[in-house]
């Protein structure tokens, strides 16, 4: 990410780096999913903590992203979600 970047939200449509990323998180052991059901995964990257929570502030009063998160919860079932928690990689 470069480091003028404030957010990136990446979409990983390649099913074998969705299908590894399944495994690596262990989420094809946290459930069972159905044939006719998706498997959304997020990856959202940022500079450091510090920068984690400063778009996390920002999002959580920006009123788009309040209205697109209440869209969501109407199609997601939040009891089958799985959670990762910030991990530096590099």
């Amino acid at each position: 990410m470069q480091a003028d970047e404030e957010y990136r939200n990446e979409q990983l449509d390649h099913l074998g780096i969705v299908a590894g990323v399944c495994r690596e998180i262990g989420l094809d052991e946290a459930f069972t999913v159905a044939e006719q059901e998706v498997i959304l995964i997020e990856l959202a990257t940022y500079r450091d903590r510090a920068h984690q929570d400063e778009v996390s502030r920002k999002l959580a009063t920006d009123e788009r992203s309040i209205m697109l998160y209440k869209k969501m919860l109407t199609v997601l079932d939040r009891k089958r979600q799985v959670y990762g928690e910030f991990e530096q990689v590099v």
